[in-house]
């Protein structure tokens, strides 16, 4: 998982509480549950070779800052499942990532 993955959870969720698709009480049970969940996953470490490879990324592939950290976190890592809902991602993630399970 990316050292970033947590914040972009934690947004997405927040930005529906704000356009009232989701309540109070199921934002903060989804985030409590979450935040179990993501207890059982192996975290990328930001490090210098992080930022190298995402800066790499950034510069080849039409990504945004966030998405170039995401996949170069699945690169690095060596990850068997990538999940994303973000469209152009996973296809520049396709073009990179071969042996993996896309979700």
């Amino acid at each position: 998982m990316s050292p970033v993955t947590w914040i972009e959870f934690n947004s997405a969720v927040s930005k529906r509480l704000r356009n009232h698709s989701l309540t109070l009480q199921t934002v903060s049970w989804t985030l409590s549950e979450a935040k179990k969940d993501f207890e059982f996953f192996y975290r990328v470490a930001w490090n210098v070779e992080l930022e190298a490879k995402a800066a790499k990324l950034g510069a080849e592939h039409p990504l945004s800052t966030l998405d170039a950290i995401q996949l170069a976190s699945g690169i690095l890592s060596k990850a068997d499942i990538f999940v994303t809902s973000d469209q152009r991602l996973a296809r520049e993630a396709r073009k990179l990532i071969r042996k993996v399970e896309y979700i």
